[in-house]
């Protein structure tokens, strides 16, 4: 970029254990000025002006209406992963400001995650680890038995790209696979890895061997996973989770991998993560537990810091976004009050007009040849339009933009994705 200044970037920092992948500093600082949160505290008023995007990495930056208010050249949110359950999107969407995450980059690593936790925790290998590094082994039992995958029965609770791909390593298995998504797939879809769509839940828990939870983390899946849904299922199933800790509710299952209603769990997610040191859960020996690291591997990180740099590009070039995060019922509005300077008398009479303009086309007008106007804030308002309060009290208003009436090309974060539905005749589950 020559002489001229790297576009600032707000960071968590470079030390801890939700700081930025220290493999990926040097490649983040070709691109950006990197400013860490620390220094970002010490300093607002030199920096608040200067950043333009957040680099949220591990959930890190929070983001808050507080961080929000005080970054006004602030245009995108770049999310490394594929859940953004930390971040409150309709509030960012107020601010104007746009959210992309990084789905694809996760999709293979925590998929081979899911299947991973579904051998260890059926062919128990924690508890054979441990028993084969114990200082009194002495002889090996053959009554250490676990359970058989191959023909076995896995119902998928989420059948998104990452339900997918579990579904896609559990075929080469061998696995009968039952599925419970919000939308189902399409019968090809279906075929090719010989997967049945279960309309209803409860038939899923009650026919399957193995229950894996893929599906994100929402006000409507939290808890979905509670007691009564634990005992539908077989005293022999176990249950998976890759999703988000908080689907399921922890306490009843404690409660039923100590009374036996299920066989064992194998989760990469908790909540809080990590667990307290003295949870019930950490005593259990029929459960299998990880720290979250369903796409910790060198591949997929890098490539995520690749896609969010990408995003953030494409942001300060006004490009497509990559994955960018559209919010649905949402009008991220902006209107921007114009504040006449008043006649000494200050006592004339105001008139409003209502145009629909794009945030940016405001700030970008030349308000030189009217001197009884003056830009005065950016005020974020859920009313449902994007305009602009003209304040006209002797003079014509202005006019619109060229192309921004009701276009619905004019402000793309309004625009949402209703799904269609496919039509298939539903199988019986």
């Amino acid at each position: 970029m020559g002489d001229q200044e790297l576009p600032a970037v707000l960071v968590s920092g470079f030390e801890g254990p939700r700081s930025v992948c220290k493999d990926h500093v040097a490649d983040l600082q070709k691109h950006f000025n990197l400013i860490t949160m620390q220094e970002f505290l010490e300093n607002k008023t030199k920096f608040s002006p200067k950043i333009q995007a957040v680099y949220v990495w591990a959930g890190q930056p929070v983001i808050d209406q507080e961080l929000l208010q005080t970054l006004p050249s602030l245009k995108i949110i770049a999310n490394g992963g594929v859940g953004l359950d930390h971040l409150d999107l309709k509030l960012i969407a107020r601010f104007g400001v746009k959210v992309a995450n990084t789905p694809k980059d996760v999709s293979n690593p925590t998929a081979d995650m899911g299947m991973a936790l579904l051998l260890a925790s059926a062919r128990r290998l924690v508890e054979r680890h441990q028993l084969a590094h114990a200082a009194d082994m002495t002889t090996m039992s053959l009554n250490w038995m676990g359970e058989e995958v191959t023909g076995a029965t896995l119902g998928i609770i989420g059948m998104g790209t990452i339900g997918y791909k579990v579904a896609q390593r559990a075929k080469a298995f061998e696995m009968k696979i039952l599925y419970h998504n919000r939308n189902r797939r399409n019968l090809v879809e279906e075929k090719a890895v010989g997967a049945t769509y279960c309309e209803h839940l409860d038939d899923l828990l009650q026919k399957s061997d193995f229950v894996m939870l893929t599906v994100s983390l929402t006000p409507q899946t939290q808890s979905m996973i509670g007691k009564r849904e634990l005992g539908l299922m077989k005293p022999t199933a176990i249950l998976i989770n890759i999703g988000r800790g908080l689907l399921v509710d922890q306490d009843a299952l404690v409660e039923a991998l100590q009374t036996g209603v299920i066989k064992a769990a194998a989760l990469d997610v908790t909540y809080p993560e990590p667990l307290p040191r003295d949870h019930p859960l950490l005593k259990l020996k029929n459960v299998t537990l990880t720290l979250h690291i369903g796409s910790a591997t060198h591949q997929s990180r890098r490539q995520m810091m690749k896609n969010m740099v990408g995003s953030i590009l494409a942001s300060f070039s006004g490009l497509p976004i990559p994955n960018e995060r559209l919010v649905r019922n949402v009008a991220p509005v902006h209107v921007l009050a114009l504040r006449a300077r008043h006649t000494a008398s200050g006592s004339a009479p105001c008139r409003f007009r209502l145009h629909l303009w794009t945030l940016d086309s405001l700030l970008s007008r030349d308000y030189s040849s009217r001197p009884d106007f003056t830009p005065r804030d950016v005020c974020h308002t859920p009313s449902g339009t994007l305009g602009a309060l003209d304040h006209a009290r002797s003079r014509p208003p202005v006019a619109p933009p060229q192309s921004s009436r009701r276009s619905p090309k004019f402000h793309p974060r309004l625009l949402t994705r209703n799904p269609t539905p496919h039509g298939n005749p539903a199988p019986e589950c």
